[in-house]
């Protein structure tokens, strides 16, 4: 059942979206009230001839009155969670999330399986959005949990790796994991879940993976790896996560 006199979420918003308020004339004693509140006492307002002007600040005034009456930028406070359309405008949003390492860590690999970011021990730092406890992330192995309702997000993961043993050209993987879907220690492809690959000949290479996933309650996200090509543990010098809702 629809409750009324709420605003809209974000999620109730549409290309193209728009509505009209009630009407409401202007009339004398509305003009003659707003000039003694304000003192805009001057002829233009004050002597009436052909036809009578009013000031812009007194349009103004009334249009936004229409607005406030229609509950429109009323926030829902539905307990849903769902995005209030004014958090998105101004950035707010509780549902935003970034992540970075804090320092170098090294992956250990097994040749042609796949291995995740935080098999050796690093320093991972998250940033959830304002006034946000929907994200949490393991600061050891940077595995994000989320807290919240369903919602449909996008994730970008960002790493900067290097082959941690030398002159020998890799062929390096990666892909996210959501709930474990990339298996730890599998070897099949996951094109499905943005893997993405690049050849390393040690050199530093850049690797982005984005996906878009669906996140309900306890949902776990994790960055993984696979070398292809042989055993050769790798390092990761820059890491970044980013998680925005759709």
């Amino acid at each position: 059942m629809i409750v009324v006199g709420r605003g809209f979420c974000f999620e109730d918003l549409k290309v193209g979206f728009r509505f009209r308020t009630h009407r409401r004339t202007i009339r004398e004693a509305d003009l003659a009230a707003f000039i003694a509140l304000t003192g805009l006492t001057e002829e233009l307002f004050a002597v009436r001839e052909e036809k009578q002007l009013v000031p812009g600040a007194l349009v103004y005034s009334f249009a936004e009155g229409l607005l406030l009456q229609t509950n429109v930028l009323q926030r829902p406070n539905d307990l849903t969670e769902a995005r209030w359309f004014a958090e998105v405008v101004d950035g707010g949003s509780p549902y935003q999330f970034s992540g970075y390492l804090a320092s170098p860590v090294a992956v250990t690999m097994t040749s042609n399986q796949w291995n995740q970011l935080g098999s050796t021990a690093g320093t991972f730092v998250g940033n959830s959005g304002t006034g946000s406890g929907l994200f949490s992330q393991n600061a050891t192995t940077g595995e994000i949990t989320y807290n919240g309702p369903p919602r449909s997000m996008l994730v970008s993961m960002r790493a900067s790796i290097n082959n941690g043993i030398g002159a020998t050209s890799i062929a390096m993987h990666a892909a996210i994991a959501l709930d474990g879907d990339v298996v730890d220690g599998g070897v099949a492809n996951y094109p499905e879940f943005g893997e993405q690959a690049t050849n390393i000949i040690n050199e530093l290479r850049q690797i982005v993976v984005e996906r878009v996933v669906q996140l309900t309650p306890g949902a776990k996200l994790q960055l993984m790896f696979r070398n292809a090509t042989n055993g050769d543990d790798i390092v990761v010098t820059y890491y970044q996560v980013n998680l925005s809702p759709l």
